[in-house]
């Protein structure tokens, strides 16, 4: 295999690479693009989904509905059955007082304890574990100028710029809104499951076809890098081989008098180059 190692050729792989790498940069871009929108479509798809499924769920909690009413039902017969009983031994209506006495201490107590409960618990999330991890990033991303003080001050103005952005949102939207109702226009309908599964689909096939794109250009650089290395490298032999077949050449001018006689105006020149610039480079390396 013979290695081009013409200036002009070396420029064109230097050039070959630019482009490999420009379209393999322009491919990445398009990627992340096309990677953001794919991912919320299947936050779309997967939101569709889950409320199909709650929907299901909740045709079968009606029944469980039923089964609780039919329970509580049976409840109160047993608890008429208690009354009717207890009515045997002392009056009607203090059997049934006697009953729903009791039914309410025991209302009471569960309620308090389960209201307490509730409440030491509130909110439900994990706050000193979340506050612990975003202390520990805080310590490695600044040491010890992260405070827990500072830490809360910055958590609390998160909060209230997150709050201000909805507020901002919603109202930007209301503006929209009325816009577009001032105008006569409707309002833009979403698409359905069907055209964002379609959607995700088609980007998906084109995100398949950048991929390969992607691989194809990343082995067109490094064949263009490995083809340039190996040009670079034969340059010195071939420079070698240059020179030698050149002072061979002179030899055989040399050894030949009626080649001296007629070009000895050149050799002249050629040696007092040589003599002026070996002169030089003397003085050169002096200095």
């Amino acid at each position: 295999m013979t290695t081009n190692t013409n200036p002009k050729g070396i420029r064109a792989g230097i050039a070959g690479i630019k482009s490999g790498v420009t379209n393999i940069i322009g491919a990445a871009k398009l990627i992340s693009r096309d990677g953001r929108e794919q991912l919320k479509d299947e936050i779309a798809i997967a939101k569709h989904e889950l409320k199909t499924k709650g929907i299901a769920v909740g045709k079968g909690a009606a029944f469980l509905v039923v089964a609780v009413v039919f329970a509580l039902l049976l409840t109160i017969a047993l608890v008429s059955a208690i009354i009717l009983g207890l009515s045997t031994v002392m009056p009607g209506w203090a059997a049934a007082l006697l009953v729903s006495l009791v039914f309410l201490i025991i209302l009471a107590i569960c309620a308090l304890i389960g209201i307490k409960r509730v409440k030491a618990e509130l909110p439900f999330k994990p706050e000193s574990a979340i506050f612990g991890v975003l202390f520990d990033l805080g310590v490695l991303k600044e040491g010890s100028a992260m405070t827990a003080e500072r830490l809360s001050a910055e958590i609390q103005e998160r909060a209230e710029a997150k709050r201000q952005a909805a507020e901002e949102a919603a109202e930007k939207a209301r503006q929209e809104a009325e816009e577009r109702k001032a105008r006569g226009e409707e309002e833009p309908k979403p698409p359905t499951i069907e055209e964002i599964k379609a959607r995700a689909a088609e980007r998906r096939t084109y995100l398949a076809s950048l991929r390969d794109q992607l691989e194809v250009d990343a082995n067109g650089v490094q064949a263009g890098t490995e083809h340039l290395i190996a040009g670079v490298k034969a340059i010195p032999s071939e420079v070698a081989t240059e020179v030698s077949q050149a002072g061979k050449r002179l030899q055989q001018n040399i050894s030949k008098p009626e080649v001296v006689k007629a070009r000895w105006v050149s050799f002249t020149a050629l040696g007092v180059s040589l003599t002026a610039a070996v002169s030089f480079l003397r003085k050169l390396l002096r200095r």
